[in-house]
Order: structure tokens, then C-alpha cells, then sequence
């Protein structure tokens, strides 16, 4: 299994991705795919949405990670 963030920014996703790699997190955040739209917290709040109903994949209800096969990937 690897850990999965989705989530939101109105910076470039390298800036974001840098900001979130921190002396909590042991390694950096490597971009898989990015979404750009004017309704960042829509989307963001649609997509953890549609996980939640299919799957139990949220490792914390009140954040945006994931756990997924690292086969899915």
C-alpha cells in the first residue's frame, strides 16, 4: 500500500507539493496528475466525495489521504 494526498492549491503543484514535504512526511510528494479549474474547492470536495462512497480508502476521515495497491498506480 502507498499513501495517497489529493488535494488543493492555487500554486503550481510542484510549489504545493514542496510546502507539504516537511520533517513529518519521509519523503517528497511525487505529482501524479493535476486537474486545473477555477473551482478548485468544488472539485476537490467532489472527487474526495465519489472515493468515499466507493471505497474506505480515506486513512483519516477529516483529511485528504488515501491508502491504494501500489499495483494501481
Amino acid at each position: 500500500m502507498i499513501g495517497l494526498k489529493l488535494g488543493k492549491s492555487s500554486r503550481l503543484p510542484e510549489v504545493r507539493g514542496r510546502e507539504l514535504y516537511n520533517t513529518a512526511v519521509p519523503l517528497p510528494y511525487e505529482i501524479f496528475a493535476t486537474l486545473q479549474t477555477g473551482k478548485y474547492n468544488e472539485a476537490e470536495r467532489m472527487i474526495h466525495r465519489s472515493i468515499d462512497r466507493i471505497s474506505d480508502l480515506r486513512i483519516n476521515k477529516g483529511r485528504g489521504f488515501f491508502n491504494i495497491a501500489s499495483e494501481s498506480v
